[in-house]
């Protein structure tokens, strides 16, 4: 019966992929944003023949989300030179709107400014359209090196959550020194022009209000950087800094629900004495109480965090899949719908994905390094950074892995003696498979050797009623195991297999895990949330 059990957890990989559309008679006014943006755009203007260096300057610094563009042009300058592309395969064209010349180079006779329309065509790909308006300035006076971010450091969070998130930017004063000041904006579209100027926002910083973090929307800040030269300013903007707000309780209860485990002690003992001497392992055991996922993280909750984490600041190995089967790792593809848990994703990964949710929520990132920096990519030796006292002794208030002793607990009823303690099988001590079947996925008439959806199998019921769904037998949950951390190689280590956990389990499924793209038996790996009470 073990044996079927081991066989039949499950897991799966990423198969949804999202598609966009964009209107392909979009005018240059407005904004496009297709597969074709630029990579690169320099402007080089020229007195007759002589390259004036430092003679152009771009506002708003370059970005490939941006599409229009002023143009500060040397006032002894009398001609310049457009110089545009991609990394790809592409062709670009460009038109003056003013006289109808055409090319990528323009001459520039007296004090008119000049409209150009740059087209840019990849092969295969929709064209994108971008606007420069060329004018007389002082190009050399404006700040350069401006970089803008969000803190947290996510990007997208959820309403209610009580984060105020802060905009802040840097900017570098030119070769000609001078006096830097700033003016904030906000915008519904992703664009430096047309924005809403935000009275008092005058400094490098600014600081949401609380009323601008009540809705779910997104929106875009940037800042208007001036630099003051005897009395002479010269102005750029920066490009829009995106603000994303969700509203959580749009998803599903059980993807986000988070019950309370009672306080309790457990002597090395009292453990049990299950197979493979799995409980010689745990030892002694005492908890002031935690929370934990009601079910295993769902592909929902997953996608959602992974989705904006990603876009922003934080890096991941592997993408996860909605749900498994036995054939996800040589074909990955999404299972059922989007209450199946996530599965193919290494241990890194879970931890990372803490970190953006903990973030996300309002809460402290439990994941950090020896300087006290949320890990926030995967793609590192994310388990030789972790600065594990302060995970052990900090106390932050974020999303993490259960433990290993946190997760039997749980999982045997949090009562030690009580009725379900000593169950063979979260609980149930039931061995007949018809009736097991209402228990634990794996046995489930249902199954057919995949993933199901969260919460449909009877709970473990704790002594404060808190119910635990899908403690064995749908995936294996990825938990952390700090001392032995410390002490083993076998650092990433799996928790499901109620009866059959041990070193020898972990030093054949875990040591490469984390690292493999798509690792044994990944598509039967996922992970479910704990906390500390706050």
């Amino acid at each position: 019966m073990k044996k079927r059990l081991n066989l039949l957890a499950f897991a799966c990989i990423l198969a949804l992929f999202a598609l966009t559309s964009c209107d392909e008679n979009q005018q240059v006014i407005g904004i496009l944003r297709a597969p074709s943006e630029l990579d690169f755009l320099e402007i080089t203007a020229y007195a007759d023949e002589i390259v004036l260096a430092g003679g152009t300057s771009l506002s708003p610094a370059f970005s490939n989300s941006v599409f229009d563009y002023t143009v500060y042009v040397a006032k002894d300058a009398n001609r310049f030179s457009i110089y545009a592309g991609t990394e790809e395969e592409a062709t670009v064209s460009a038109v003056c709107i003013n006289d109808g010349e055409t090319g990528l180079e323009f001459d520039f006779i007296g004090d008119a400014d000049k409209t150009i329309h740059l087209t840019v065509q990849i092969k295969h790909m929709e064209r994108a359209d971008y606007r420069l308006t060329v004018v007389r300035g002082e190009p050399n006076a404006v700040a350069r090196n401006i970089q803008i971010w969000v803190e947290p450091r996510i990007g997208a969070f959820f309403i209610g959550s009580g984060v105020i998130p802060k905009i802040k930017v840097t900017a570098d004063l030119p070769p000609q020194g001078g006096t830097l000041s700033y003016q904030w904006y906000v915008n519904d579209q992703n664009t430096s022009r047309g924005g809403s100027l935000l009275s008092g926002a005058t400094g490098d910083t600014y600081t949401m209000q609380r009323g601008e973090t009540l809705s779910a929307r997104t929106v875009y800040y940037y800042v208007e950087i001036t630099n003051t030269i005897g009395g002479r300013a010269a102005v750029t903007e920066s490009v829009p800094c995106k603000v994303t707000f969700l509203n959580k309780n749009e998803l599903y209860p059980k993807s986000i629900a988070m019950v309370s485990i009672p306080a309790g002690n457990v002597s090395s003992s009292a453990w049990g004495t299950g197979k493979y001497n799995t409980y010689q392992l745990l030892g002694d055991f005492s908890t002031p109480g935690f929370l934990m996922g009601q079910c295993p993280v769902t592909w929902e909750l997953w996608k959602i965090v992974w989705d904006h984490a990603e876009a922003v600041n934080y890096g991941f190995a592997r993408k996860g899949n909605q749900g498994g089967s036995r054939y996800t790792n040589l074909y990955p593809r999404s299972i059922g719908n989007q209450l199946h848990p996530v599965t193919l994703l290494g241990w890194r990964e879970a931890v990372v994905w803490c970190n953006a949710y903990s973030e996300m929520d309002g809460l402290e990132p439990v994941y950090r390094d020896t300087n006290g920096e949320p890990l926030r990519d995967s793609r590192d030796a994310v388990d030789e950074l972790i600065d594990y006292d302060a995970v052990e002794t900090a106390g932050y208030n974020g999303y993490r892995l259960p433990t290993i002793q946190e997760w039997y607990y749980a999982a045997k009823g949090a009562n030690p003696g009580g009725a379900h303690w000593d169950y063979r099988w979260p609980g149930t001590d039931i061995d007949d498979l018809n009736e097991l079947g209402k228990y634990l996925w794996a046995f489930s008439p249902e199954a057919y050797a995949q993933t199901g959806e969260v919460g449909r199998m009877i709970p473990v019921v704790l002594p404060n009623g808190s119910e635990l769904y899908d403690m064995m037998g749908m995936v294996r949950h990825w938990i952390d195991w700090p001392s032995e951390q410390q002490q083993f190689e076998e650092v990433y280590n799996l928790g499901n297999d109620f009866y059959s956990y041990d070193k020898d389990d972990l030093s054949r499924v875990e040591s490469n895990a984390a690292h493999e793209a798509y690792a044994f038996d990944t598509a039967f790996v996922g992970f479910r949330l704990a906390r500390n009470r706050d």
